[in-house]
């Protein structure tokens, strides 16, 4: 695919910034597909506690799912302890990595993931992703095209060289690539994201509205939905709806921007007092 030239990568940097709603959308449909793919590293059989460490697995992906990342560190560093050995525990050790930005362990992890179970494609996709947040595009690339030869029909193929394509702002391609992964998975999150992205960058409101509500229906948990969609809202003076979606995102993920654009929000409705709550919040958060 060719290299990018240092103002095209300085972009792509910009993009991946502004593209936090993809990176949401690919944790929350990794989370649901977490599934162990196998037995115990280094067991015959079955072990005796199998059924309650897949327990304690489900409430890590759980603690993930609510934005609790400290208390699944406790869980992951526990369940070492315990001697749990698997590529279930080593893919949430990474997940937990990606949440606190430790980019480079969560690659060690990803690899441990997938040198015990290359079969499972979930390590694949987010080794991929964890090498874009570390600008290293080529090794992205190589990620996205083992998922490719390995899963032929998994749409994580068409959407990696899809997101390639979007860092380069080559939209065009970006969009077939995405629409080749949509037509293997029409549920297939993160390539609707990615769309709605797009859609943003070239400034079409319409579009990037009708895509983020698909999302946000297949996926009502990921705050930056919400908060976007508010976003939009708000700039088409739908105040209303708005503050609803913002109070919506803040609750889902408590954060001083949002508290702040709910002040702002406030103040236009002539509701001092509610900014005032609003304004504590957002200096709380800071």
């Amino acid at each position: 695919m060719g290299t990018m030239n240092d103002s095209r990568l300085e972009r792509g940097k910009d993009a991946w910034q502004c593209a936090g709603l993809i990176f949401c959308a690919l944790v929350a449909m990794l989370l649901q597909s977490c599934v162990p793919p196998g037995r115990v590293v280094g067991s015959d059989r079955p072990h005796s506690s199998s059924i309650e460490r897949s327990r304690t697995m489900d409430q890590i992906e759980d603690l993930l799912r609510q934005g609790l990342f400290s208390e699944a560190q406790e869980a992951v560093s526990q369940a070492l302890e315990d001697g749990y050995r698997h590529p279930r525990l080593w893919y949430l050790m990474a997940r937990v990595d990606m949440a606190n930005e430790a980019y480079e362990e969560a690659l060690e992890h990803l690899h441990a993931a997938i040198n015990a179970a290359p079969r499972w494609p979930q390590p694949r996709l987010l080794q991929a992703q964890a090498y874009l947040a570390l600008q290293r595009t080529s090794s992205a690339q190589a990620s996205f095209r083992s998922l490719q030869d390995l899963f032929p029909h998994h749409p994580a193929g068409p959407y990696g060289r899809g997101y390639v394509a979007m860092l380069r702002e080559d939209y065009r391609v970006a969009q077939a690539a995405f629409a080749e992964a949509l037509e293997r998975d029409q549920h297939f999150t993160p390539a609707i994201a990615a769309r709605a992205h797009i859609a943003r960058m070239q400034g079409d409101r319409d579009l990037e509205r009708r895509l983020l509500n698909r999302y946000r229906s297949l996926e009502p948990q990921v705050a930056s939905a919400h908060r976007r969609l508010a976003e939009l809202d708000a700039e088409d003076g739908l105040l209303e709806s708005a503050r609803r979606g913002f109070e919506r995102a803040y609750r889902l993920q408590p954060n001083a921007n949002t508290a702040s654009e709910l002040a702002d929000l406030a103040r236009q409705q002539g509701d001092e007092e509610r900014a005032a709550y609003w304004q504590e919040r957002a200096s709380e958060r800071r």
